[in-house]
């Protein structure tokens, strides 16, 4: 869905692997709230955005939230805007041999 040419991306800091930068256009300067949810669709964060700019930019750490989809949201009522970001711990294993 569109919400009369607004646009989200979120990009990953560069200096943690948990914090992401969320950066929207909303040219027409709309009322916005911005929500993370997880996969039940519960909200771990509500936002009213500033409706003074047409730009807006935040960080947002996740590194407490437990590995799972997550998604963020943006409604100005009707319509909304979605990005999904999916947390995974990944595991390594290496063998290592020693001679005596």
């Amino acid at each position: 869905m569109t919400l009369r040419g607004c646009k989200m991306n979120i990009r990953q800091d560069a200096d943690a692997a948990l914090r992401f930068l969320v950066f929207i256009d909303n040219p027409a300067m709309d009322k916005l709230t911005l929500y993370i949810k997880d996969s039940n669709n519960n909200t771990l964060h509500k936002e009213d955005l500033q409706a003074d700019s047409p730009r807006f930019v935040a960080r947002y750490n996740l590194e407490n939230l437990e590995d799972g989809a997550y998604t963020f949201e943006v409604r100005n009522g009707k319509n909304k805007l979605e990005k999904a970001v999916d947390i995974r711990t990944q595991m390594q294993v290496s063998r290592v041999v020693s001679l005596d």
